[in-house]
């Protein structure tokens, strides 16, 4: 565990293995805990950095505004400090905050991967409005963090979103354990209200690559198709048997993916 001064505020990370810097950002809901089977195999190439957002975690207590726009500027001010970071994988939530930062990345960032990325032509406001009660209220968050994790509520989530096998359901119980543990849960809902806005795209010549897995029914490969237009370098991976939770459901296949193209 390391920490760095970035605007009068401590942020913590997490650095192994040497090699070339690649940073991994987590998505909603579990912080860095969701790559803890795929930074063996990645730490014996590069130096992987694991940074928890801000309400996640060792960062819980970073004050910022719950908005993925302001993330990605929190995001980029940490890669300009670290100033060696080569390459960025977001994972889900953060893979919009990749795109964000790939508008204008730091000098220092030879390609991201997107992982599992969701994007949207339109607005959802129903899941938008949900999510934002659900951070507005501290005690509804707190009744809601209880339910998911509960049986068969989570395997009504879990199928009805696509986001892992309920019939193989091992990533799924791991993502519940992990989920919300030492996190900020309402400014943390708050900020995943942004992932139903519509995408804003832009073209840009910084290699990309997008995973995304095959059964995924909430971020789904056709969205990668939309978004890789307007990238000039561009390549899009399929896992084969996974869902949305790639790093729990298929780490050696990801982490393969990342070292062959990284």
């Amino acid at each position: 565990m390391k920490t760095i001064c970035i605007n009068d505020q401590d942020i913590s990370y997490v650095e192994t293995g040497s090699g070339p810097t690649l940073l991994l950002l987590h998505g909603f809901g579990v912080g860095i805990e969701i790559w803890d089977h795929c930074v063996e195999a990645l730490s014996k190439k590069y130096t992987v950095i694991l940074l928890d957002l801000p309400g996640y975690g060792s960062n819980k207590d970073i004050v910022v505004a719950p908005h993925l726009k302001i993330i990605s500027s929190f995001v980029r001010d940490f890669i300009e400090k670290i100033g060696s970071v080569e390459y960025i994988v977001g994972y889900s939530m953060s893979g919009l905050i990749s795109l964000d930062i790939a508008k204008n990345p730091p000098a220092s960032v030879k390609k991201i991967v997107f992982v599992a990325m969701p994007t949207f032509e339109s607005k959802n406001n129903f899941a938008g409005i949900v999510f934002s009660l659900i951070g507005k209220y501290p005690t509804l968050t707190s009744l809601v963090c209880f339910l998911v994790k509960r049986f068969p509520v989570k395997h009504i989530l879990f199928l009805l979103g696509g986001l892992s096998s309920i019939k193989n359901p091992q990533a799924m119980n791991e993502c519940m354990r992990k989920f919300g543990i030492d996190s900020r849960m309402p400014y943390v809902f708050t900020l995943a209200a942004g992932l139903f806005y519509p995408t804003l795209l832009h073209t840009s010549s910084l290699p990309v690559d997008f995973i995304y897995g095959e059964h995924d029914g909430f971020a789904k490969s056709s969205m990668a198709k939309k978004v890789m237009i307007d990238f000039t370098n561009s390549n899009l991976h399929v896992i084969k048997g996974a869902y949305h939770l790639i790093p729990l459901e298929k780490p050696q296949e990801f982490s393969q993916i990342v070292i062959q193209n990284c």
